[in-house]
């Protein structure tokens, strides 16, 4: 039987621990990355917007147009002024909203 010094004992009991700190904190570090990308996604929404402003430019959707898409409300309005069309969503809880206008040129 081979007898180890206490200090490799040691050693090699501290170099475990380091290993299990670093691997939880990179753990924490990449779950939180993917909870704000999944929380930060509007491409759905965005997608929607410019589909719905494609549709209010080219004439093939009555305007003002309401309507809920997930947990968002949309709202479009035509600014004969400004010749523009306004497009908003906001989220149902309210926490964020996103603006498109789309230019009409007649």
């Amino acid at each position: 039987m081979v007898k180890l010094k206490s200090a490799t004992l040691l050693e090699t009991l501290v170099a475990t621990a380091l290993i299990l700190v670093i691997f939880l904190v990179s753990g924490l570090i990449i779950n939180n990355l993917a909870k704000n990308t999944i929380q930060n996604n509007h491409q759905s929404i965005e997608n929607k917007l410019k589909y719905l402003g494609y549709f209010s430019k080219h004439k093939k959707m009555a305007l003002p147009y309401k309507t809920t898409y997930k947990n968002w409300h949309i709202k479009a309005n035509f600014d004969s002024v400004s010749k523009q069309i306004n497009l908003e969503a906001w989220q149902i809880n309210g926490s964020k909203s996103l603006n498109k206008t789309v230019y009409v040129l007649e």
